[in-house]
């Protein structure tokens, strides 16, 4: 492979290795829940609305770039891709490659933004369960 689809990857691995930590956030947060106290997942809930408000503005770029990727994308058909190659248009396929490693990258973070969203839906769940069983207790 090239250098650049070699650093394309190790990119990509990157962001990919980074969504799968924030997973493993969610899997240690639900595994915690069931000791923790309110206070402890209100705690969680707090941090998780303030690193989603930190990604928000990379969420709302992602957003915009994968839209314009994709009306891009639209107008490429087969036999257009087809005839740069048979003509040797090697920009239009530069941009081609470029627009989808963009694409991979955005999506990757949208898919890791997900995740953070899923986190804090997981915690405020389980804050609205304590909740209920507290007041059950004390009706």
């Amino acid at each position: 492979m090239s250098a650049r689809v070699d650093q394309f990857v190790d990119n990509l691995r990157d962001r990919l290795n980074t969504a799968e930590d924030r997973l493993d956030k969610v899997k240690s947060n639900i595994a915690e829940a069931k000791g923790e106290t309110k206070s402890k997942i209100d705690h969680k809930i707090a941090e998780a609305k303030t690193t989603a408000e930190a990604r928000k503005g990379e969420l709302e770029e992602a957003q915009a770039r994968m839209k314009a990727n994709l009306e891009e994308k639209k107008s490429e058909t087969e036999q257009n891709i087809a005839q740069w190659k048979q003509q040797r248009h090697v920009k239009k396929l530069d941009r081609r490659a470029e627009r989808a490693e963009e694409d991979a990258y955005w999506s990757v973070l949208w898919a890791a933004d997900a995740i953070d969203q899923a986190n804090l839906a997981t915690l405020e769940a389980v804050a609205a369960r304590i909740d209920v069983e507290a007041a059950a207790q004390n009706a």
